[in-house]
Parts: C-alpha cells; structure tokens; sequence
C-alpha cells in the first residue's frame, strides 16, 4: 500500500528569479547614471569627471597648468582664447585709427603750407601796390624832381601758378588784417539805407515778375488743355421764346457751358496777374486774354450758326403744314344732277360752327347731306320724299369768318345769334315722324348771318325744309 505525503511549497524566489531579478536592478542603474552623465555634460558649471564617461570625451577632461596648481576647465581655456582674440582685433583696429588720423593731419598741414604760400604772395602783391602808389604820390608833389631825378620803380615779377587743392583752405586771421590794411571810406548811414532800399526793391521785382510768369504760364496750359480736349456738339438745345441763341440748361448742352464757365474762369486768373508795369508781362497778359476771348467768340458763332439754322427749319416746317380755318369750313363745289331735268346747281356748304361755343348746334339730317337743284318751282318727289333734312348750302365767297378769342367772348356771340333755343324741338321721333319739326329760330340766324345776296337762296331752302311741306310729305310716303 502506498503512502501519500503532500508536497510542501517553498515560498522564497527561485535563483531564476533573483537573477532576473538582479539584472533589471542593473539596468535601471546604468540607465540612472548614464541620464546623470548627460546632464552633467551639458551643464557648464558642474565638475564632470572623463574616467566615469564611457564616450571618454577630452574636451570635458580637466589637466593641470604649468601656471596654475589647480585643474584648468576646458570653458575657461576657450574664454581664455576669445579674450586674446577680442584684444588682437581691438589693437588692429586701432592702428588702422592711428594711421587714418596720421594721413588727416598730413593732409591739413599740406593745406596750411599751401595758405600760408599764397598770403606771403598775396602780401608780396600788396607791397608792390603800395611802393607803386608811393611812387606816384611822390611823382605828383614835385614834378620837377620827377623829372630831373626820376628814378624807375622795381618792374612787378609775374607771379607764379599755385597748385590746387579739392579742400578749401581755412581763413587765417593773417589774411584777415592784410585785407584790412587797405584804406576804404567808410559809407554813411544814408549811403546805407539808399543801397539797401534799392536792393530790396530790386529783390521785390524779381520775385514778383517770376511770380507773374509762372501764373501766366500756368494758365497757358490750363487753356490748351481745356481746347484739346473740348469737342463741340453737334446738337444743341435752345430756349423755345428766346430771341437770341439762349442754351438751356440740360445734358446736351453741359459740354457747352462747362467750356465757356472753364474759359470765363481763366479770364478771372489773368486779370488777378499784376504786370507792376513790366511791358513783357503786360504784352503776354493781353496776347494770352486776346486768345481766350477768341475761343469765346467761336464757341458763340457756332451756337448762333445753329440756332439760326435750326430757327429756319422750324419755320420751314410750318410753312409746309396745311392751313386750317378753325371759323367756317368751306367744302368744294360739287355739280348734282336733278333727276327731273338734268339740271346742275353749284352750291357750298357752310359750317356756322362758332370757335369757343361751348354748345354747338347742328340739325341731326346734317350728318348725310343732299344736293339741291335750283328749280324752285317745281320739286322733284324723289327729293321731296327723302326724309333727311338738307343741310345749308351756299355760294362760301361772300360769307364772313367769325373770329372769337376769348371763351366768354363766343358765348355771347352764340347767345346773340341763337337765343333761346330749345334742344327737344331737335329731336326727332321716330314713332311719330310727322310730329319733327325744324325750328324756325334757326333758320332766322341763319338770315342774319347771310349777306343780302343769299336771302333768295336762304328762303328757297327753308321752302324745302320746312316741315309743313315736303318733309311731311317724305314722312307720309314712307
């Protein structure tokens, strides 16, 4: 029989487990020093130790001086080396000052031997001036003398050339008292104002004549501007009751007026420019205004040469048109045949219509108008029959043409020739035919208007029309 005996567990680590174990520990280290290392490395003021860096980097490594006991930082050695370097070029460049300054001071103390060369010359000059003026001060006090004992004057030696020099020699006080030397009367006070009146007024002129041309030429070329670039229209647009070519104020005619509103303000600029009685500036002023005025007139004839044109051709026009008499309206003859016996009667018919009347009174059988034969003693049944009335026709020579202006006027006229007329007794009833009668009133105006020539023709149509008689009977025989 077997026996079971449990295993009992160890719970400490295997030796696998402790070297694992181990072997992270001593990375982890490595990885801690070397992150040390780096920062040590790129810290300037740390004391970083080559022999533990396993790069071995020698620039980091510190060594001994032969002037110093202690170890010498690499950092201290390279700001050692710029410091001798920032103290070389600073010697450099100081040499090259000194040298500068060396040439500046030759240069000046070539100037001044060149100075003071020409004032001994300049003084030699004046020496011989004066021996001169001597000389013939002497000569003029006693003639005699100069002519007995007369003694030449040393000849003047012609100077020599002196070279010249780009800068300009400074003033010496030397040259200063020789100039001085020389006597001059000194000017008086109203010596002085004189000059100085004359200079001013002088300087005043000047300015002011160049003030003046600018301006003048100035507005020349405004002027040129303004007539190269201006085109004239080809139409324009004048007042209607105007008797004289007068623009309107619209956009065909802005071209127009802008020009002349552009050249009237020029003329105002040349007359503001003051010649102070200089005759060039005057002569150019006058030439100048002469031109713009020029331009004016063109611009004026060509606006008269189509306002007159244009005036023309309206009038043309209206001549043209047919013209109509708004009194009377007289038709042509017309020659009627009577059916009875052929015979013709030349009538006009007339229309008494007053212009202004505000009622106008016309017989309602007007609308179809009748020719009328002149037997009146006998009257055809065909026309005696026709139940429209005739209307009024007359020889239109001798009638006269009623002319009314006023509205009020034509009232009164129309009152005076038809008074009291009743419009009812116009109409005619269709139902009762016989009952249409033509108001005699009517043809009573008529008579007054018609001369003594026309009564008998008057009196014929009324015979005709009247209502007792032959339109009663057309009436019946319809």
């Amino acid at each position: 029989m077997l026996l079971y005996t449990p295993q009992q567990f160890n719970y400490q680590p295997s030796p696998r487990d402790r070297y694992l174990r181990a072997l992270a520990e001593e990375n982890a280290a490595r990885e801690a020093y070397a992150a040390q290392l780096a920062r040590e490395r790129y810290n300037p003021y740390s004391i970083y130790n080559s022999y533990d860096d396993d790069d071995s980097d020698v620039y980091m490594s510190p060594a001994y001086s032969s002037r110093s006991p202690y170890l010498v930082d690499p950092y201290q050695r390279s700001a050692r080396s710029r410091y001798l370097d920032e103290q070389r070029e600073y010697l450099r460049l100081k040499e090259i000052e000194e040298a500068r300054q060396a040439a500046l001071e030759e240069k000046r103390r070539e100037r001044e031997r060149i100075a003071e060369a020409r004032r001994r010359q300049y003084e030699h000059y004046l020496q011989q001036q004066r021996q001169a003026q001597e000389a013939r001060e002497r000569r003029s006090q006693s003639p005699f003398q100069s002519i007995f004992d007369f003694v030449p004057s040393r000849p003047i030696p012609a100077t020599q050339p002196v070279q010249k020099v780009s800068d300009r020699a400074p003033s010496t006080s030397t040259s200063s008292d020789s100039l001085s030397q020389k006597s001059r009367p000194e000017p008086s006070l109203e010596a002085k104002e004189e000059a100085a009146i004359k200079i001013q007024s002088f300087v005043r002129t000047t300015f002011a004549r160049r003030r003046a041309l600018s301006s003048l030429a100035s507005i020349r070329s405004q002027f040129e501007s303004l007539c190269s670039s201006f085109t004239f229209p080809t139409t324009l647009e004048f007042e209607p009751d105007s008797v004289s070519p007068k623009l309107t104020y619209s956009s065909t005619n802005a071209p127009v007026h802008a020009q002349e509103d552009s050249l009237m303000r020029l003329l105002s600029k040349l007359d503001a420019v003051e010649s102070a009685g200089d005759k060039k500036i005057r002569a150019a002023r006058k030439q100048l205004a002469n031109e713009i005025e020029a331009a004016l007139s063109v611009i004026d004839s060509k606006k008269e040469e189509m306002w007159t044109r244009q005036k023309t051709s309206s009038q043309t026009t209206v001549a043209e048109l047919p013209s109509e008499d708004s009194s009377m309206q007289v038709e042509e003859a017309v020659p009627t045949e009577s059916p009875s016996d052929g015979s013709e009667v030349t009538v006009m018919e007339v229309d008494t219509t007053i212009p202004g009347s505000p009622t106008t009174i016309v017989p309602e059988a007007e609308s179809s108008p009748q020719h009328l034969t002149n037997d009146t003693s006998s009257t055809s049944p065909d026309a005696a029959s026709s139940p429209e009335h005739l209307p009024l026709q007359i020889e239109g020579s001798s009638l006269p043409s009623p002319i009314v202006e006023d509205a009020d006027d034509a009232a009164l006229v129309e009152s005076e020739l038809f008074p009291s007329i009743d419009e009812s007794a116009w109409s005619l009833d269709e139902e009762e035919p016989s009952t249409a009668a033509t108001p005699s009133i009517y043809y009573d105006a008529v008579d007054e208007t018609l001369g003594e020539s026309e009564s008998e023709v008057a009196s014929q149509i009324k015979s005709q029309c009247h209502p007792d008689s032959e339109i009663e009977n057309g009436f019946e025989m319809l």
